[in-house]
């Protein structure tokens, strides 16, 4: 078998088969010539190129001598199957064989397929090739039926009327397979879900050695440099959104409680680390870039340790030497904790041990304080973790944020936080865990701020080391936030005009001088007369009282403001239901919240001060909802989110809605999705409506 090409668009395949007997007994010689040919411009007898393909096969082959005779014939097909993806197109190889014994009227038809290698032949990969297949067509060229014997007419007859079904293409005929459109959309956004992809990209541009990856306990660390300092400030710098996004949206003279962002906190300071290691190395200072050098991301230096903690830091410390005095630590650790602060201690060997033990224990305390609140551990520990749970100090830092004068006019107010107590009286109030409240003399649990920091030009915040369950109180107490005026600041003056009756000095103000708004005079010896109570003896303001009288009757007390952690966090309410319209229809559609952040944003959008993604979409629910009365439908609450822009595949008025419900899930909004454009809250509704 030889395949020749003609031109740009055919190839002739040659298929030689054995020669038939010069006598054929009862029968003859099947085909003149042997040969089966193409119409075309060939002769057909296996010797003249034809126009197409050339078959020289289709003989009776006698198997032996004598009798009987088994005619057999047999019809080849090739196929050039085109492709679409650029690769060679598939060729089939088809054989036909029709046996039988001469004379009897049994016969056997079968076929053979066989799929040939890709390198047979080597067509161009950019050529397409159409099938070419033998049909009964071209068994009816007269050069093929005259001349025939009875039994090869038979034969020839049954190849007609089977040779179309035998030699068809075994290519499965394309069907378009229909679009699942909620497959789709689950589809892309899992593929398109950024804590899938970010992490794949990052991953390929990260080529870390083995040793880091496998984190080698006994690998040390090249030692590098320490930055103290706290590296918000730089990034409130840039801007303040980075730190505190939102922060427009804080109403100028309040006071709010935040909770700190821990993910975003050590994924900046790992940026910032890896970004000093590349600049040691440009510099060529000697690093392996694996040093922590910045961990302190708030400003802890107005910490205010107490002697307990400082305690306990000192314990956990000597607990790994196995002892629980620092006079009893190898000699050693003593030299070396004394050589690292050699310029603050001085001469060390001239001290007794008593006082070279006070100074390291000094020493210890402020080491060890320093190292608990840095805020995230040194990065080549935290190996396969994730971001959040690398914070060098357990638990939750909650941050009291102060906007407004009152600290630019008052800077040096004291910030703490107290424990509440019940009152006992019944009822759920609380007080502060304070003896001039609860007449006990053992004072509170107090809690000073762990870092305080500042957003120009009236933003402050401190951070607090408690959790916001805490602060809330898990059996009603809670926490009292305390902005105290410092005592050793004395302010002298009168108090603002007002209608209160004077009946003690600490309550003197410039009404009851008759002054009024004005302040247009200065104050005299004259004795306060204006809303003076007629029990109240004012003798000691006259001409001859003392300096110190009335500096006493002028001093201003100090001002302490307590304010419960619940009166500035937000209430979790369980549910809450608004009402939609759509476009400028008139017709209305509730939705039930379930979600205290859905809850809060939706009425952030009826307040205004949520302006974006102000459409509603939902997982429709083919039920009627008792507060949802005139639809048939409803929202499943857990779906409900708000968006700005949205795939017009889900959009439908809700009125087109209820009359195609039965279509609903199909093609008619898919996946039960709807997301009505034009829609958008109008109201939230009470218990009684």
């Amino acid at each position: 078998m030889t395949l020749e090409k003609i031109n740009a668009s055919q190839w002739r395949l040659t298929i030689t088969m054995p020669a038939i007997p010069a006598d054929g007994g009862d029968g003859g010689t099947t085909l003149p010539g042997g040969g089966v040919a193409v119409p075309g411009t060939g002769t057909g007898d296996g010797t003249t190129p034809g126009g197409g393909v050339v078959f020289t096969g289709g003989d009776v082959v006698d198997p032996g001598t004598g009798d009987p005779w088994h005619p057999e014939f047999i019809f080849y097909s090739l196929t050039l199957t085109a492709t679409d993806n650029g690769t060679p197109p598939r060729t089939t190889l088809q054989k036909l064989n029709i046996q039988t014994t001469r004379g009897s009227s049994a016969w056997t038809i079968s076929t053979e397929h066989k799929s040939l290698p890709p390198e047979f032949p080597n067509f161009p990969s950019e050529r397409r090739f159409c099938s070419k297949n033998i049909t009964s067509s071209l068994l009816n060229n007269p050069d093929i039926i005259n001349d025939l014997s009875d039994d090869d007419r038979t034969i020839l007859n049954a190849t007609k009327a089977l040779v179309d079904g035998f030699m068809a293409s075994d290519e499965p005929v394309a069907s378009k397979p229909s679009v699942d459109f909620t497959a789709m959309r689950q589809t892309l956004e899992a593929a398109l879900d950024p804590e899938v992809t970010i992490p794949k990209r990052t991953l390929r541009r990260i080529n870390m050695q083995d040793i880091i990856r496998r984190g080698d306990m006994c690998d040390r660390i090249m030692a590098g440099p320490k930055f103290p300092q706290p590296m918000y400030e730089p990034l409130r710098d840039i801007s303040q959104d980075l730190l505190l996004p939102g922060l427009e949206k804080v109403p100028p003279n309040t006071s709010s409680l935040l909770k700190t962002n821990s993910r975003f906190i050590e994924s900046y300071m790992v940026g910032l680390n890896h970004e000093f290691s590349r600049e040691l190395l440009w510099r060529e200072y000697p690093t392996d870039q694996r040093g922590s050098y910045f961990r302190q991301f708030w400003d802890v230096a107005e910490l205010v340790p107490t002697q307990l903690e400082l305690d306990t830091l000192l314990e956990n410390f000597l607990i790994q030497y196995s002892i629980t005095r620092v006079a009893d630590l190898p000699q050693n650790v003593k030299e070396n904790i004394l050589k690292r602060y050699r310029d603050r201690v001085g001469d060390y060997t001239q001290l007794t041990d008593q006082e070279r033990d006070d100074v390291v224990t000094e020493l210890l305390h402020e080491e060890l304080l320093e190292e608990h609140y840095k805020d995230i551990k040194e990065i080549h520990t935290w190996r396969g973790s994730k971001l959040g749970v690398n914070k060098h100090r357990p638990g939750e830092d909650l941050v009291l944020i102060i906007r407004g004068d009152l600290l630019k006019r008052y800077p040096n107010t004291v910030i703490y936080a107290v424990e509440a107590v019940p009152t006992n009286n019944g009822d759920d109030s609380v007080q502060p865990n304070m003896p001039e409240f609860t007449g006990n003399n053992d004072p509170g649990l107090i809690k000073r701020p762990i870092f305080k920091g500042s957003l120009p030009p009236d933003v402050y915040f401190l951070g607090f080391d408690m959790s916001e369950q805490q602060a809330w109180g898990c059996d009603g107490s809670g926490w009292y936030f305390v902005l105290e005026e410092r005592i050793s600041e004395p302010r002298f003056g009168l108090d603002v005009p007002s209608d209160m009756i004077l009946d003690d000095w600490n309550d003197l103000g410039w009404h009851h001088f008759g002054l009024g708004t004005a302040f247009e005079s200065y104050l005299t010896s004259t004795a306060p007369s204006n809303h003076v109570s007629g029990s109240f003896d004012t003798s000691d303001w006259n001409l001859n009282s003392s300096s110190s009288t009335i500096s006493n009757i002028v001093l201003q007390k100090p001002v302490r403001i307590f304010i419960h952690a619940k009166q500035m966090l937000p209430v979790e309410e369980e549910e809450a239901y608004f009402e939609f319209k759509q476009d400028d229809s008139e017709d209305t559609f509730v939705i039930k919240l379930v979600d205290p952040d859905k809850i809060r944003q939706a009425r952030n959008m009826l307040k205004g001060i949520e302006t974006g993604n102000k459409g509603i979409t939902g997982i429709i629910v083919k039920e009627k909802a008792a507060y949802n009365p005139d639809w048939s439908y409803h929202l499943d609450p857990d779906s409900i989110d708000f968006f700005e822009t949205a795939m017009e595949v889900c959009d439908a008025h809700m009125s087109y809605v209820e009359e195609h419900l039965d279509e609903v899930g199909g093609a008619f909004l898919p996946g039960n999705r709807w997301c009505p454009w034009g829609s958008g809250l109008t109201r939230e509704l009470t218990g009684e409506e």
